[in-house]
This record gives C-alpha cells, sequence and structure tokens, in this order.
C-alpha cells in the first residue's frame, strides 16, 4: 500500500478532548433489524458522545476532483466510485455538522472513502474492523470488537495497538426471561440475510433430520435475499414448508417480541458476520446454537452460554438442537449463564464508558 497517500494533519481545535460528535460513516442501505446499532448509538449519547451517521448517496457520481489531487486508484473496484464520488457532498454535511473525529468500517471502500474524507476535513479517522481490515490504513487509530477481529489487523501488518472493545447490547430493551413451558413444538428461529453464507441450507438439512426422528419442531426464519426461492423450494423437497414461517423483514421491535415466543436461536452462518442476533438471543435468555466460526467463540461459550457447531455440518447442528429440545434443564442453565455474560461483559453503558475512554485517549 502506499501510505504516502495518507497524511495526517496537524492537530485541530476540533481533535482535543472531550469530543462531542462522531461522524459515523456507513451505507443507508445496512438493515438494523435487531436495533443494536441503534442502542449503541443512544449508549455513546449517554455519556456525551452525539453520533451523527451520514452515509453517501446512492446516484452519487465519480468526482476526480473531490480528491484535490491524482490519487493511484490501486485496489481500488469500480463499485467503490460511488462511494468516493460522495466524499465532497458527505464531507460538506460532517462539516456543518461539526463532528470531532470519523468512524469508519474496515472494508475496502471504507478505507479509501475515509482517506478522501480525511482529506477533506483534516480529522482524524477512527476504524472499525469488526471481522478485521479488508486494507490496513496507514495512519489512524483502529478498534477491534473481538480478539478474532484483532488477529486479523495484526496478521495484515497493523500495530499491535489496536484497541479492544466489544460489541454493546441494550438490555433494557431486552427482558431475561426463562425458556417458556413447552406447549407441542419446539420452536426455533434464525434471523440473517437468504443468502449462501447464511447456512441457512444446513438449517434445512438438519432440521428435516430432527422432523424424521419425530421431533415436534417449527422454524421462523426472519430475514430476505436472493436465495429465497431457492431456499423455499428445498423446504418443500425436505416436506418442512407447514414448519416454517417465513418473515422478509420486521421492525427491530417485532422481531424481539418473535424472540420471546420461541425456544431456541440458531445462527448457522458459513462465514463471520456481526453476530448481532446471537447477542439480542443471548441477552434474551435463548439457548442458542452456532457455528463456530470468527468471533462468536468469545461471544458464545461451548456449553456455558450455548452450543458451537462446526460450519455446514447438518449433523452436528441437528444434534445440539435435539439437546436443548430433550433436555429442558441445560436450556435454561444455558439461558441463565448467557445472559449473565451479556451483563458482565456487552452491557451498552459499559461498553459506551470503554468508547469515551478510548476515544478520550484518541483526541
Amino acid at each position: 500500500m502506499d501510505t504516502a497517500l495518507y497524511t495526517p494533519s496537524p492537530a485541530t481545535p476540533q481533535q482535543r478532548w472531550p469530543l462531542r460528535r462522531l461522524g459515523w460513516v456507513a451505507e443507508a442501505s445496512v438493515p438494523d433489524p435487531l436495533g443494536v446499532q441503534s442502542a449503541w448509538q443512544q449508549a455513546l449519547t449517554r455519556v456525551g458522545i452525539t453520533v451523527v451517521p451520514v452515509s453517501p448517496s446512492p446516484g452519487a457520481r465519480w468526482w476526480p476532483a473531490a480528491l484535490r489531487r491524482p490519487w493511484r486508484l490501486r485496489g481500488l473496484s469500480r463499485a467503490h466510485w460511488p462511494w468516493l464520488g460522495a466524499a465532497r457532498e458527505m464531507a460538506a454535511t460532517l462539516r456543518a455538522e461539526k463532528v470531532d473525529s470519523l468512524l469508519l468500517g474496515g472494508d475496502a471502500q471504507s478505507v479509501w472513502l475515509g482517506r478522501a474524507l480525511h482529506r477533506e476535513l483534516g480529522i482524524p479517522c477512527l476504524w472499525w474492523a469488526r471481522t478485521g481490515l479488508a486494507s490496513p490504513p496507514a495512519d489512524g487509530q483502529v478498534l477491534c470488537d473481538s480478539f478474532y477481529a484483532q488477529a486479523h489487523w495484526l496478521a495484515a501488518g497493523g500495530e499491535p495497538a489496536a484497541v479492544l472493545v466489544p460489541p454493546a447490547i441494550d438490555l433494557l430493551r431486552h427482558d431475561w426471561q426463562p425458556p417458556r413451558a413447552r406447549s407441542g413444538a419446539f420452536r426455533l428461529m434464525a434471523v440473517g440475510p437468504l443468502v449462501a453464507a447464511s447456512g441457512h441450507a444446513t438449517l434445512l438439512e438438519a432440521m428435516a433430520m430432527l422432523v424424521k426422528a419425530a421431533y415436534p419442531l417449527q422454524l421462523l426464519l426472519i430475514g430476505d435475499g436472493p436465495l429465497a426461492d431457492e431456499l423455499k423450494s428445498r423446504a418443500d423437497q425436505l416436506n418442512l414448508s407447514s414448519r416454517i414461517e417465513w418473515l422478509p423483514s420486521a421492525p427491530a421491535a417485532a422481531v424481539r417480541t418473535r424472540l420471546r415466543g420461541v425456544d431456541a436461536l440458531i445462527e448457522p452462518a458459513l462465514l463471520p458476520g456481526s453476530g448481532e442476533a446471537l447477542l439480542v438471543g443471548m441477552a434474551q435468555g435463548l439457548p442458542c446454537v452456532a457455528t463456530r466460526i470468527g468471533a462468536v467463540p468469545e461471544r458464545l461459550r461451548e456449553g456455558v452460554d450455548g452450543l458451537l457447531v462446526p460450519p455446514a455440518d447438518a449433523d452436528s447442528l441437528a444434534h445440539a438442537i435435539a439437546r436443548l429440545v430433550d433436555s429442558p434443564e441445560f436450556a435454561l442453565a444455558l439461558s441463565c449463564t448467557a445472559r449473565r455474560h451479556m451483563e458482565d461483559r456487552h452491557e451498552a453503558s459499559r461498553v459506551a464508558a470503554q468508547w469515551a475512554d478510548w476515544l478520550k485517549k484518541t483526541g
């Protein structure tokens, strides 16, 4: 990487603590179905930091002039152009909002956009490496939300000083309730986009095995995506259609309400992701089964807070679900320890205080 492309500006009065306004750059299309991101913003507000969300316009044009000087666009694909094309427009918004620092993700387009905005505004960038940085910035502060992300950052050549702050969950929104008394079917729930990486095909296979073994199961699947028709067709082939409720989308409050009506949350993902559904499920005291990938083992301890299985392993997933169905006492124990783990490590006000302490040191 050409490190000369990113040169920090001299310190300005805006960079000094106390930080008051944090510009959060994210795609407007990124959903927050569980309200995790909004809870994080509100928690920061309670410690005196206002989060100012800003997103590139969907129809932004490619404006090289917005970057003020020629760039060598090595590693920058055409898909990133709208983001950089929106730099001038976004900079104007952030300047008007008087933000003190920028918070961006760790993907390639965010790294490029952050550099462009830094040139425009001269304020520091904070990089949120949730699943590892696609392209480490030449400068700026890096925050990781897991040891997994931190390891990726270090493997990419980052400095060991990357800060570790766990993701936040607002427990005031999630009343812990013991597993409901069972009457009829054991209800499973999965939340996520209907794409291959979400692993829903594996969940259908596992569910078919259990139904064949006379386990009374029902599945609520919240999400939409390009594989919706293919997954519904597969459910028909496995004779599961009558046991699955498909819900393309729902407001965060509605999702939390539906969570209270199920017996277990299943996260069968094949690739690392944000894990927000898992955090919400554990906060509400749902026994959870998830694949052993990415940062999941840091969120959910095997046999303590829930059950971990290998990705794309329908047999192991079916066995884990069967353990919850066969042992209500075990499911209750998982429920209690999961909620306690969320209180000890991920409660929003505690995490916000860590953010505030870290941001103070960047000023």
